[in-house]
């Protein structure tokens, strides 16, 4: 049987993946929020990319684009109707999930893992980079294309 997930396990997971960030000589200290110990925020240009675990459902992780600022629902809205050439350009499918708690929706991708399996840790991990980059390489871009528009 599997421990139970607890805050001090999740204070865990998130300080062992700023450690395999700074081994990679890429850690950005995260915006610490009340919600520290549920994700690892890592800011863009006034957004985050998020890696999160047990959302949209247990037994699961997920690396997400969070929209958390004014204009939510127009951004929303407007990431919506490019969202298959987001994905063509990821070579993966996005969805969708709104936060209510915080006020803020994410598009993002997720796998299948555990994280009470601290030997799968660094498998984790490596996915989260992996999506961080190249959510970093196709979504960033995309945001300065927009917001040139506006």
């Amino acid at each position: 049987m599997k421990a139970e997930i607890t805050h001090a396990s999740q204070y865990r997971y998130w300080d062992a993946y700023r450690i395999f960030l700074d081994r990679k000589s890429e850690s950005k200290q995260p915006q610490r929020s009340r919600f520290y110990w549920q994700r690892y925020s890592l800011r863009i240009k006034g957004f985050s990319l998020d890696a999160v675990y047990n959302i949209p459902q247990p037994g699961q992780i997920a690396f997400a684009f969070a929209l958390q600022e004014g204009g939510v629902a127009e951004l929303k809205h407007i990431l919506a109707v490019y969202q298959p050439d987001l994905e063509r350009a990821l070579g993966y499918p996005l969805h969708w999930a709104d936060v209510p708690v915080d006020q803020h929706s994410w598009l993002y991708t997720s796998c299948e893992a555990d994280v009470r399996d601290e030997k799968d840790w660094v498998n984790q991990f490596a996915w989260y980079h992996t999506k961080h980059a190249q959510f970093s390489r196709v979504i960033t871009p995309f945001l300065d294309r927009i917001r040139a528009r506006r």
